[in-house]
């Protein structure tokens, strides 16, 4: 909304409505979808969800990881082979622990993917606008490590659902997930994430679309 009013001068008629997010997901144990990845229930799983590209930060991500025990890596979303072929390098060269779902993620995965998880992190290197992947982390209830760009700060800080730590900056990274695994009280960041997908629901968002509609037909009328 900032940029069209300053860069593309556009002001009037201009609303913001939010992405939308799902109030309710079907609930599964954590021992049967760590089961399912083969991933031990003693271990802290931080998630990385979606497309893997490169302004994504996973390169970052891996470096931040290392010599941080007792966590796994969970990459759920298609990638190149290449990429995929060097990111394994690095990790297995850094010892950091992973399971990688490559491909298309179906529906009916994600949420073993998202219950599976303890923590889950955005390590963007540069971004512009909202992440549909953060309305699902609010929807799960997910503490949250996100990069300090795009729309991440205001909304993360708003509704105290994680940490914001510095773009493109391994050693703030670890240091953000080093603080979030060693706190025994996730529960307050998973509060602030259910109001966040309570506050954002779909519902909300087609209310919004409503009321601009009418604002639109009234002004043109």
């Amino acid at each position: 909304m900032e940029e069209l009013k300053t860069k593309y001068k556009l002001s009037e008629n201009v609303f913001l409505i939010p992405h939308g997010a799902d109030i309710s997901y079907k609930k599964i144990e954590k021992k049967e979808c760590r089961e399912k990845y083969g991933i031990s229930l003693d271990s802290k799983v931080i998630l990385s969800f979606g497309v893997v590209r490169e302004y994504k930060g996973i390169d970052v991500l891996i470096e931040a990881l290392t010599d941080i025990e007792d966590c796994t890596l969970l990459l759920a979303g298609k990638v190149d082979s290449d990429v995929k072929e060097a990111y394994e390098r690095e990790m297995k060269k850094n010892k950091v622990r992973f399971v990688w779902l490559d491909g298309f993620i179906d529906e009916n995965d994600i949420p073993y993917i998202f219950q599976c998880s303890d923590i889950a992190v955005l390590p963007y290197k540069h971004f512009n606008s909202q992440s549909g992947v953060l309305l699902r982390i609010a929807t799960y209830n997910l503490p949250v490590i996100a990069t300090d760009v795009g729309d991440f700060k205001r909304f993360i800080n708003t509704y105290k659902m994680g940490i914001i730590c510095q773009p493109n900056d391994s050693e703030s990274l670890h240091s953000a997930i080093i603080r979030m695994v060693s706190d025994n009280n996730l529960e307050q960041y998973a509060q602030g994430a259910r109001k966040a997908a309570f506050d954002n629901s779909w519902e909300h968002a087609a209310e919004c679309y409503l009321e601009s509609f009418k604002k639109l037909t009234h002004s043109n009328a």
